[in-house]
C-alpha cells in the first residue's frame, strides 16, 4: 500500500520532466554538430572547387596535377562530412576526373562509373545544378553508345543547364558542339554567336578563343563577317570535364 501517492506524483512527473530535459539537450547537441559538420563541408567543398579552377588555370602540368589532388583530397574529405552536399559531389567529381586525365589513366568502364556515381548524386541533390549538368551533357555527347553516349539527351540536358544560367559561355560551347555532331550547322552557328556575345561580355579569353575557333570550324570564310580573321587555336573546354573519358 502506497502511504504517500501525492509524493510519488510529485516524483514521477519531476522524473518525466528531467528525462524530457535531458532529450532536449541531446537533440540539441545532435542538430549544433550536424551544424557544424555541414558548415565545415561547405568550406570544404568551396576550397575544393577553388583547387579545381587554379588547376584549370594553371600552366605547367605538375601544378594542375597538384591542384586536383589537393581539391580531391578536400571533397573527400567535404562529402563524409555532409554527404547531402551537392557541391561537394560536384567537386570531387571534377577534381578526381582531371586528376586521372593528368596523370594519364587510361579511360575504363570503371573509373568512368565512379566518376558518374559522384555526378548523379550531385544532380540527385540538387537538379539545378549547372556545371553537374554541363559535364552530363558532354558526357552524353562524347562517350560512345555502349558506355551511354547519346546525343539527344545531350541537347535535352545542355539546354536544360543554358536555360537555368542564360549568362552560359561553356554551356553553349557544348551545346553548339553537340549541333555540329548531329549536323545541324544552323543551330551550332546561333549558339555559338550566344557564347562568343557572352564570352567577351564577361570578360572570357579562353571561352572567346574556343567560340571563334569554332565559328570558323562550321562556317569557314564566312566567319570573317562574325569574328576577327585572327583565331587562335581553341584550348580545351573548361566547362566539361567529359573529354577522353
Amino acid at each position: 500500500m502506497v502511504k504517500h501517492p501525492l509524493a510519488v506524483k510529485r516524483f514521477l512527473f519531476a522524473l518525466a520532466v528531467f528525462l524530457a530535459a535531458l532529450g532536449a539537450r541531446s537533440v540539441r547537441a545532435q542538430d549544433t554538430a550536424r551544424a557544424a559538420s555541414e558548415d565545415r563541408a561547405r568550406v570544404l567543398a568551396r576550397e575544393a572547387v577553388e583547387s579545381f579552377r587554379e588547376g584549370e588555370a594553371a600552366g605547367a602540368a605538375e601544378d594542375k596535377l597538384r591542384a586536383y589532388r589537393k581539391g580531391e583530397e578536400l571533397a573527400e574529405k567535404a562529402v563524409k562530412l555532409d554527404p547531402a552536399s551537392a557541391e561537394a559531389h560536384w567537386a570531387l567529381f571534377a577534381n578526381r576526373g582531371r586528376r586521372l586525365l593528368s596523370e594519364g589513366a587510361t579511360p575504363n568502364p570503371f573509373a568512368l562509373r565512379r566518376l558518374q556515381k559522384e555526378l548523379e548524386q550531385c544532380l540527385a541533390l540538387d537538379p539545378r545544378h549547372y556545371d553537374a549538368l554541363v559535364a552530363r551533357g558532354g558526357l552524353y555527347r562524347q562517350l560512345p553508345w555502349l558506355l551511354g553516349g547519346n546525343l539527344k539527351k545531350a541537347e535535352k540536358t545542355l539546354r536544360r543547364a543554358v536555360a537555368i544560367n542564360p549568362e552560359a559561355v561553356g554551356g553553349r560551347l557544348e551545346l553548339a558542339r553537340t549541333y555540329i555532331d548531329m549536323g545541324n550547322r544552323r543551330r551550332a552557328v546561333e549558339v555559338l554567336e550566344e557564347a562568343l556575345f557572352w564570352a567577351e561580355r564577361l570578360g572570357r579569353p579562353k571561352e572567346t578563343a574556343e567560340a571563334r575557333a569554332l565559328l570558323y570550324e562550321v562556317l569557314g570564310e564566312e566567319a570573317r563577317d562574325l569574328v576577327p580573321p585572327e583565331c587562335p587555336a581553341a584550348p580545351q573546354p573548361v566547362s566539361s570535364l567529359a573529354r577522353t573519358f
